[in-house]
Parts: C-alpha cells; structure tokens; sequence
C-alpha cells in the first residue's frame, strides 16, 4: 500500500510539472508520533488534545527543542528522495485547532519556515 502510494505520488507531481504546475509538498511543523517521550524523554513537546471524543491528535514537538531540526531535516532529505526537488512547501501547525499555549509563535514560526526554505 504504502510503495503504490508513492508511485501514485509520484506521477501525479510528475503529471503536475508537465502542466507547469508547482506543486507544494507538505512541509514538517513538528508533528510527532504518540509514543515518541519512550524514546525521547527529554523532548519538550505540546499535547494537541483530542478530536471529538475519541481521536487524540498528534503531539507537537517544541520548534525550539534540539530534534526539531534534526527531525526536519531527515524530512526534507528523505522527501527530496521519493519525490524529488520541491520549490513549494506548506505547514498548518493549527489548521485543525489544537492548542498553542507554551508555544513561542513567532518563534516556531520562523524555525519551520527557516528549515523549509533550506530544502527548497
């Protein structure tokens, strides 16, 4: 599934160019996997809640934690490899709310604007 996916991927941005379309890829802001304080318990990172009553959404990791720009750039480096070069990335840390308390804004985002402008 997930191999037909990035063929799919794939020709759809390759379909894109030929158009003269500049795709924008996803960008990362930081998103993080439940389970990730197991592995990095000093990680400094924000609940996000729930969706509803049921789905916990994805934990935020702090912009201004140490992994955030090594996680960033095994992103961007390990995107560049299925999909190509991109131009174009966009982020919404808080498109489906959320929470931003303890979050430097400006900060975090000038640090994820910063990481995608290097790999553009």
């Amino acid at each position: 599934w997930i191999l037909s996916h990035i063929e799919l991927g794939r020709k759809i941005l390759g379909r894109m160019k030929l158009l003269g379309i500049k795709p924008v890829l996803q960008g990362y802001y930081g998103m993080i996997p439940a389970d990730f304080l197991k592995k990095f318990p000093s990680s400094k990172i924000f609940e996000q809640g729930r969706w509803g009553l049921t789905f916990e959404r994805p934990q935020m990791l702090d912009p201004k934690d140490p992994l955030f720009s090594k996680i960033s750039e095994v992103f961007y480096i390990e995107q560049e490899k299925l999909f190509g070069k991109c131009d174009h990335f966009g982020a919404d840390p808080f498109h489906e709310g959320g929470r931003s308390q303890g979050i430097d804004i400006k900060n975090g985002a000038q640090v994820i604007q910063g990481m995608m402008l290097n790999y553009n």
